[in-house]
């Protein structure tokens, strides 16, 4: 399912990503299988798009820790995307490590930030091209929803 699709059937169908809650436990196994299932069934080489995509979910919160998994989960499907050297193992396995990273502070534009340095790294260590929206392009659509917003002192706020 491309990335398009995904964002449609989520915007139609937004409570169907509660289905595998039994197999893990509360909201963070509903928030890991969302994550999760865009990963692995992405084809997308944009991690940016990816995490864009996961951001949009009702289950995904303006500020927690949610971030950490998804922005390992959107890289390492991207490389996988580009590469095709790497299973869905590896990228559950990523997941799993970014959800042991401590701290709950996170926001959408340290996704952002975190994912283009590691895109930067991919392509000058790795010699990887991936996807990449270029900052300039990212407007934050979740401002109207964070208190914490630091508004026009974000680089990501729409003007």
């Amino acid at each position: 399912m491309d990335i398009e699709k995904f964002t449609n059937y989520l915007d139609q169908h937004p409570d169907e990503f509660e289905w595998q809650e039994k197999e893990h436990e509360g909201k963070a196994g509903m928030v890991l299988e969302v994550i999760t299932n865009l990963c692995l069934s992405s084809k997308s080489t944009n991690p940016l798009e990816m995490a864009n995509t996961i951001m949009k979910h009702p289950k995904i919160h303006m500020i927690g820790h949610e971030h950490h998994p998804m922005i390992a989960g959107v890289l390492v499907a991207a490389y996988r995307n580009l590469i095709s050297k790497i299973g869905d193992d590896e990228i559950r396995e990523a997941i799993k490590r970014g959800h042991t990273i401590p701290g709950g502070y996170c926001c959408k534009r340290s996704t952002w930030v975190a994912l283009e340095t590691a895109i930067q790294y991919f392509r000058e260590v790795l010699k990887v091209e991936m996807g990449y929206i270029p900052a300039s392009q990212i407007r934050c659509e979740h401002s109207h929803r964070n208190s914490h917003c630091c508004k026009v002192n974000c680089r990501f706020y729409p003007v």
